[in-house]
């Protein structure tokens, strides 16, 4: 419209005596005012040039990138925060094994000890038994030794059970030890599809 304008002004106009006293000169005039308007007015309907179209199609092409990248971004990190609820849910469950197999082994330790101590009391008592004479006093200790020999026996029993548990135990951790193993891999491999676009 301004370019109209501009054209408009440009145009000589002669005055009013001579316009109204020449019809030709002013169809001349009016000619190159409707020949201008129409060059403007295809102007500003022409579309976009061959580099406002590469440059539209670039910007679109960007914003699907940014769209996905973000869509990818939110799923891995939905993916990281169960994989680190599940990582301490195991950790929890290592944590709590590991605690009863340190219990249990400490158990077997005093179970040995005590073991340990009844069968050297056994092994005394049998040696007082050969050497005492009086078979009163004998006898006695003969009673005392079954009583000790059934408790060394229990002790025995006890930590053969302490020890089997412990080789189930261990067996459980390994095997607890192994699933959170795998889920701290999983969330290395999370983590590094994070880093590229971190990098960006």
């Amino acid at each position: 419209m301004r370019a109209f304008k501009d054209a408009v002004k440009q145009v000589p106009f002669p005055p009013k005596t001579v316009i109204t006293s020449s019809i030709p000169r002013v169809s001349r005039c009016a000619l190159v005012l409707i020949s201008l308007m129409l060059s403007v007015f295809a102007t500003a309907q022409q579309p976009p040039g061959p580099s406002d179209t590469q440059i539209l199609q670039q910007l679109v092409a960007e914003v699907r990138q940014l769209r996905l990248a973000l869509e990818r971004t939110n799923s891995v990190n939905s993916r990281l925060q169960i994989t680190l609820q599940r990582i301490q849910v195991q950790q929890n469950q290592v944590n709590r094994i590991s605690g009863q197999l340190e219990s249990l082994h400490n158990g077997i330790v005093r179970s040995e000890a005590e073991q340990g101590q009844a069968s050297s009391n056994l092994a005394d008592l049998e040696s007082r038994i050969e050497q005492e004479q009086n078979p009163n006093t004998q006898k006695t200790l003969q009673g005392e030794q079954k009583y000790m020999k059934a408790a060394a026996e229990q002790k025995a029993r006890v930590v053969q059970d302490e020890r089997t548990r412990e080789a189930e135990l261990t067996s459980a951790l390994q095997a607890e030890q192994a699933k959170l193993s795998e889920l701290q891999t999983r969330l290395d491999s999370l983590e590094k599809l994070i880093e590229p676009q971190q990098a960006q």
